[in-house]
């Protein structure tokens, strides 16, 4: 080995030696402080003790009657009641199993078509459409349309 690899070494190996030394140390004077802390108290608190008292309330014959005919009125209310019948809504009407669709025929869907069309056309020959906004589809309409 070189002699400045040897002296790295070397320097490496003092400082490796003084890490321990430092470690020991520190190892000891841990050893010497108190591994548990007393903290005084200065305060006592009383702390009530819990007693469970069984309660026991006798209710009179005629109050016991009163409280099960109530209960009988009121089931009989529930029963008699106009719940709501199963394909009706909250308020009782028929449910619409899908209110988005309509039917409707062929004729209208094209009278409906051909009145957006030609609308868009109205307002591209008026200026106040650009027909660069509308969908490559609703171009190639629009342009039949105008050219004819």
């Amino acid at each position: 080995m070189s002699d400045n690899i040897k002296k790295e070494l070397d320097t490496l190996w003092i400082k490796y030696q003084k890490t321990l030394e430092m470690l020991d140390q520190t190892l000891d004077e841990l050893d010497k402080k108190p591994k548990e802390v007393e903290i005084p108290i200065t305060e006592y608190v009383e702390v009530p003790k819990i007693v469970e008292v069984e309660v026991v309330k006798d209710i009179a014959q005629e109050t016991k009657d009163a409280y099960e005919r109530q209960i009988a009125d009121l089931q009989a209310q529930l029963n008699t009641k106009n719940l709501p019948q199963p394909g009706t809504d909250y308020w009782g009407r028929p449910k619409n199993p899908n209110p988005s669709k309509k039917l409707i025929s062929d004729e209208a869907a094209e009278s409906l078509a051909s009145q957006k069309y030609q609308k868009i056309v109205n307002l591209v020959r008026e200026g106040m459409l650009d027909i660069n906004t509308l969908t490559v589809a609703e171009q190639e309409i629009v342009k039949k349309l105008l050219d004819e």
